[in-house]
């Protein structure tokens, strides 16, 4: 082995763990990933189904577009994506209307809009919002619904917030940070959101092919039992079976909670306790298909009128590869109330759907991120954001770092592993 390389197990194949594991194998370092599924990926890969690409969790979503965490995070280990940013980022459905919404603040909104959500003037907005931005950073931060409030938002402009926030964050807007949303607005860069032509499955397969062709091993269904820590140091990993592998540095892409589990004795207290307060988000992904046509535009579709649908992706309008060429496709997301029935909440969300889709919908696949499989095993709201959450490092263990959704920063789900990633990778450069 080279001198200052390290043997390297990264634990889990999500985004996170494949991304670190490439750009470790691609500075040298020998990489060895370990799955417990049979297929890699995680939440941000898709599976076919009967042509359709069906997400295991994100929509194919890229969010910033070229702008964002996620694209640096690729251009640094070599793998190119192609991507449609559509504009508008957002189409509104109100009232039988459907306004645009740029999400890159570079373009001016639509007037009706603006006059609808109570936002009609830049300037007492963007000073509102910074402020907002410094008092939270200094540990006054508020609910996002309130944020709108304060800026002069009308109870429509509160409805739009709270459909983005569940739509992007699983959280509600009265729930939901206002600077965390803030700050993942300024971690895309006022980008446009993104839509992998591919597909995120296909981009999961680049990764791979990326690290493997850096000398990366990918080993699936080897889940791990235990990280082995000796003096302080994680010296590897035990696999179920019994097989250790030496590393001298771990990654962890299991999330969190499993990998405290995985830690037993050696977890630290103040982050289990930590991490026992925190709340998951829950929500549905509706797979829909149709003969006829779904929609006339681009965009993601915020449909405001509806109670229980957040948000709609036109998936055959963005991409003719992930669905057959007779078929139209697209993917709804409904966020999931954790207090009241689940069932009712489905079957509500479900007819709401098709009567707003029309003749010919037809729902293909419901998955419901709820219980030992959320959305995010960490939802992003008030008190559970940016610092709030478990570091990259945890305390008094050495050579084990912790990379994904779960670990301290801001943004939607994928730039908070693009910043996840970037931060650690900035740091063990260094070590």
């Amino acid at each position: 082995m080279a001198s200052g390389k390290r043997r390297v197990v990264v634990v889990g194949t999500g985004l996170g763990g494949l991304l670190t594991g490439a750009f470790l194998a691609r500075r040298g370092h020998p990489v060895t990933f370990l799955e417990a599924q049979s297929i890699i990926g995680g939440r941000f890969t898709h599976i076919d189904y009967q042509g359709f690409a069906i997400p295991t969790g994100a929509f194919h979503a890229f969010p910033g577009g070229v702008r964002g965490h996620l694209f640096r995070c690729l251009c640094k280990i070599g793998v190119h994506v192609s991507l449609v940013e559509p504009a508008p980022s957002v189409m509104v459905a109100v009232d039988g209307q459907r306004l645009p919404l740029h999400l890159d603040m570079t373009r001016s909104q639509s007037p009706v809009l603006r006059r609808l959500v109570g936002v009609n003037r830049r300037g007492p907005v963007t000073r509102s919002a910074a402020r907002m931005l410094i008092a939270g950073l200094m540990g006054r931060d508020l609910p996002a619904a309130e944020g709108m409030r304060r800026i002069g938002g009308t109870e429509a402009g509160v409805r739009l917030l709270d459909r983005l926030t569940k739509f992007a964050l699983s959280v509600p807007a009265e729930e939901a940070s206002a600077v965390e949303l803030l700050r993942s607005i300024l971690s895309q860069r006022f980008g446009r959101e993104g839509f992998l032509i591919h597909g995120s499955g296909s981009m999961i397969g680049r990764i791979r092919t990326a690290a493997e062709s850096s000398g990366a091993e990918v080993r699936t269904a080897a889940p791990v039992r235990r990280i082995i820590v000796e003096g302080g140091h994680a010296r590897g990993v035990e696999v179920e079976g019994g097989e250790s592998l030496d590393a001298g540095w771990v990654i962890a892409n299991a999330g969190v909670r499993r990998t405290l589990g995985m830690l037993g004795e050696h977890a630290p207290s103040r982050v289990v306790e930590q991490v026992a307060t925190l709340r998951p988000a829950c929500g549905f992904t509706h797979a829909v298909r149709s003969r006829n046509r779904l929609h006339e535009h681009l965009s993601i579709e915020i449909p405001l009128d509806l109670r229980h649908i957040d948000g709609i992706m036109p998936v055959s309008n963005l991409s003719r590869f992930l669905c057959p060429p007779e078929w139209h496709f697209a993917l709804a997301y409904q966020w999931m109330d954790p207090a009241e029935d689940p069932e009712k909440q489905l079957e509500a969300g479900r007819r709401e759907l098709l009567e707003h889709l029309g003749s010919g919908a037809e729902i293909m696949n419901t998955a419901c991120y709820h219980s030992h499989n959320p959305t995010a095993n960490i939802a992003q709201m008030i008190d559970q954001h940016g610092k709030s959450r478990p570091p990259a490092i945890l305390p008094g263990i050495e050579g084990l770092f912790l990379v994904g959704h779960d670990v301290q920063g801001y943004g939607t789900a994928a730039e908070l592993i693009g910043e996840s990633c970037l931060r650690l990778w900035e740091r063990l450069e260094r070590a």
